[in-house]
């Protein structure tokens, strides 16, 4: 009997797993929509769609839980049969990133492969650094105990990546990554005293990243005083595609958009 409901379990996604997913997804899509709207909506190259960047979010929020879907169906075990092959390819992808991504703003993080997709080789980092160290720490799981055979082999892979990851100017995602890799390392048995010690390292440099640029600081300290915040201006301007129609008096002026903007 336990034989045939391990059976029926198996390949079923875990509901509260699911459900968080979704939430998660949905509270993203509402931040999405509160970010661009006033921006999108006075883009001319956006057809002045407030709606543009929700709706691309979530065209592929459903392409995701599509493949998430898919994904739950298939067994992890051929999935760590990837792991090495996985962040070969990644790492490369990220060096190439670095020589020949796409300069935005002075960050390289886009990746266009022969002009057929464009993506960030640090979104497919995620997912192989979990798969890697996963796979990593079952087959060591006694050695995790071990700073040097547990967790410094871990903290190469991270570095790396890290490295990379400052390189195309991508901080924040640095961020994500270092978080991930301590949460794996805090779940895969390692010593509590070896975490806080790393911890207590990683704190001056992640300081000394922030203030090796001036565009970092910048979004540090820009919220740091209330008189900061108060410096912004609220105004409404005319719709260029309606402007026209709209008129200029304060009954036609409600309707303007609102836009942001600090004082130079």
């Amino acid at each position: 009997m336990e034989t045939l409901k391990a059976k029926k379990k198996n390949g079923q996604m875990d509901f509260l797993l699911y459900v968080t997913v979704l939430l998660l997804c949905a509270f993203g899509l509402v931040m999405v929509f509160s970010a661009s709207y006033y921006y999108a909506q006075n883009k001319a190259s956006l057809n002045y769609d407030g709606l543009y960047y929700l709706k691309n979010q979530a065209k592929y929020m459903a392409m995701g839980l599509g493949v998430m879907i898919v994904m739950s169906r298939v067994d992890y075990h051929y999935l760590e049969k990837l792991r090495n092959v996985g962040l070969m390819v990644t790492l490369l992808l990220m060096l190439a990133t670095v020589f020949w991504g796409e300069d935005i703003n002075g960050a390289k993080r886009w990746l266009n492969l022969f002009d057929v997709i464009t993506f960030q080789p640090s979104e497919l980092a995620k997912f192989v650094l979990i798969l890697y160290m996963a796979s990593f720490m079952t087959r060591r799981a006694p050695q995790m105990k071990s700073f040097t055979r547990g967790i410094v082999p871990m903290l190469i892979i991270m570095c790396i990546i890290c490295i990379l990851l400052l390189l195309q100017k991508n901080m924040s995602m640095m961020v994500i990554m270092v978080m991930t890799g301590a949460v794996m390392l805090f779940f895969g048995g390692a010593r509590m005293a070896h975490l806080v010690t790393l911890a207590g390292i990683a704190a001056p440099v992640m300081v000394i990243a922030v203030l090796s640029e001036e565009y970092r600081k910048a979004r540090m300290t820009m919220f740091s005083s209330g008189r900061n915040l108060a410096r912004w201006t609220i105004s409404r301007t005319p719709h260029p595609a309606r402007s026209e129609n709209a008129g200029s008096s304060p009954k036609a002026a409600k309707n303007w958009p609102m836009e942001l903007s600090w004082p130079g």
